[in-house]
């Protein structure tokens, strides 16, 4: 080949680049998977052209048998498996957020609800058995949480009352005292920021309205007090939508 087809070569890369695929890579996930197909597409027609493509269908079949193999271990494993490649992304440490991963935070409680496997948990911040995941607790432990959310924090309350409804429904009641705090609604005249709204729909700030309009379906399928939500985190959750799309 002469270097005036390689120049040629480049000079398209070049403009492929700056009028298409740039675009691409701005538009997060989906953008990412339009590229690596386009991707594999060039490479797939580029091996075509040379005569070597029975040499690529042999390898694309030893590697679905392989990923067949391993796809129950996979589907078993996602979840964590996700949330340790999360924490492991650049940036995720400072941030404190990953995406997927919805977050609602007050002064005593910061509960994170996975949106890929339903997973609930809050870690307690304030009050009793501070720096315990809610998990960890056992059910007089709990109680003694919400008993103090109910005397100080209304809005954790909320946030107890929805992970015992989905995490341990069997075990769970109220206590006998939750009368005088829990039909009490929680109130804030705080303006929710741009950042707080990211953090309840689990989104990245490369976030556009369509992922915006998804995180919160999702979110809804998952925490509607009709699902076993409540109307505090239904009322966060619209809000938080409505944050992000005045904000685009």
């Amino acid at each position: 080949m002469t270097p005036l087809f390689f120049i040629a070569l480049l000079t398209v890369g070049w403009l492929l680049y700056h009028l298409y695929l740039k675009n691409l890579l701005q538009q997060g996930q989906p953008g990412k998977i339009k590229l690596a197909l386009i991707v594999l597409g060039v490479i797939f027609l580029f091996m075509a052209a040379t005569g070597r493509a029975p040499a690529l269908f042999a390898i694309l079949g030893a590697a679905m048998t392989q990923i067949f193999r391993i796809a129950p271990l996979l589907i078993r494993f996602a979840p964590s498996l996700r949330r340790i490649l999360g924490s492991a992304m650049p940036g995720a440490a400072a941030s404190g957020q990953q995406a997927g991963v919805s977050r609602v935070s007050t002064a005593t409680i910061d509960m994170t609800l996975d949106q890929s496997s339903g997973e609930i948990d809050g870690l307690v911040k304030m009050g009793p058995y501070v720096g315990k995941q809610l998990s960890q607790l056992n059910l007089s432990e709990l109680k003694s949480v919400y008993t103090y959310c109910q005397q100080n924090d209304m809005e954790a309350l909320r946030l107890i009352q929805t992970y015992a409804s989905r995490a341990r429904p069997d075990e769970w009641s109220e206590p006998d005292n939750s009368d005088s705090g829990s039909s009490r609604q929680p109130t804030s005249d705080t303006v929710m920021t741009v950042d707080e709204a990211r953090q309840i729909l689990g989104l990245e700030t490369s976030a556009r309205k369509q992922d915006i309009v998804q995180a919160h379906r999702s979110l809804m399928s998952r925490l509607h007090p009709d699902k076993g939500g409540s109307n505090y985190l239904a009322a966060k959750i619209n809000a938080a939508k409505q944050c992000l799309l005045d904000a685009l």
